[in-house]
């Protein structure tokens, strides 16, 4: 997965962040120095970066394409964490801690990635406090949504966990890659199986299987095989807030 050194053209193409990434706000100068430090990794849909457990270090920054950070089960079922977009960190957990991968790093979708060693980013972090405190907001973003996600899993039914995943899908711009809309359809590619769907959302393979069935029902989403078609986003979104 080695590739050339990033190049000014490479990071003329990436300066426009969004303000979920971690690379949002830098400095310009703080940003050509990760470039610099940086190699170019391009996985193809499907692709595995890294397995949990892991003896590696190497940080990553998405530049481009969807990847699905997720874990195993004592029972080896694959529990879905987060999907990563453009301007998030993988790897760094490793990189700040010394211990092994926590998760598996897959693309979801063809995606390019900026590789730095991870000597070289923790010079990075100790040389700029900016980019110190990017990371630190990322982090803290990250548990925020964890802990708003255990929350809605004590309360919430298996079928509003569906609904809301689906509906985050379809809202969100940064999973633009996993959506498309045709006709006022909002069609989920099938990157995304029902088991990341399941995992995600934080409900068994069976559960998510029943809140589709009545989702269909309801004639708010049409199944097609490794596709769904979101047929009535805003009741859909009514679901996911229906106590």
């Amino acid at each position: 997965m080695s590739a050339p050194r990033a190049t000014a053209t490479f990071i003329d193409r990436h300066r426009s962040v969004n303000q979920r990434t971690t690379l949002d706000g830098l400095p310009d100068s703080v940003r050509e120095r990760i470039w610099m430090r940086a190699t170019t990794c391009p996985l193809a849909s499907g692709e595995v970066l890294h397995l949990q457990g892991a003896r590696t270090s190497d940080v990553f920054f998405v530049i481009d394409g969807i990847v699905k950070v997720s874990i195993s089960s004592s029972a080896g079922n694959e529990i879905l964490l987060d999907l990563r977009t453009p301007g998030e960190l993988v790897g760094h957990f490793a990189a700040l801690d010394g211990c092994e991968q926590p998760s598996s790093v897959q693309a979801l979708t063809t995606a390019e990635l900026l590789r730095i060693k991870s000597g070289d980013f923790l010079d990075l972090l100790a040389a700029h406090p900016p980019l110190a405190r990017a990371i630190m907001a990322g982090l803290t973003r990250q548990v925020r949504e964890l802990a708003c996600h255990l929350l809605e899993v004590t309360n919430d039914d298996a079928a509003m966990l569906v609904a809301k995943r689906l509906t985050e899908l379809a809202r969100n711009e940064h999973y633009g890659r996993l959506c498309r809309e045709n006709h006022g359809v909002v069609v989920i590619e099938p990157a995304l199986s029902q088991s990341d769907l399941a995992g995600w959302a934080g409900v068994s393979h069976r559960s998510a299987a029943a809140a589709l069935h009545e989702f269909r029902n309801d004639g708010l989403i049409s199944t097609h095989r490794l596709r769904i078609d979101i047929l009535d986003l805003d009741g859909l979104e009514r679901r996911a807030n229906q106590h």
